[in-house]
């Protein structure tokens, strides 16, 4: 995702900092942007399943955003 014309996000305590120094209004109408963004798109856009050697499927779900669910 590109966010301010970037190629990736900042770092999260750069991301921090910069959102402190906005007054609380703006922070919010960002907030609420993302939040109206996030509920307009599909949870998830396919199933995410694994099939093993013996034919059966498995659902994988990440419920950790910092590591990989299957490598």
């Amino acid at each position: 995702m590109a966010l301010f014309g970037r190629n990736r996000l900042p770092h999260r305590s750069t991301l921090s900092r910069f959102l402190a120094a906005l007054a609380p209004l703006t922070v919010e109408a960002l907030r609420t942007l993302f939040q109206e963004d996030l509920l307009a798109r599909k949870l998830f856009s396919s199933s995410g399943s694994l099939v093993d050697r013996t034919g059966e499927q498995w659902l994988v779900v990440d419920v950790d955003g910092t590591r990989q669910a299957a490598r």
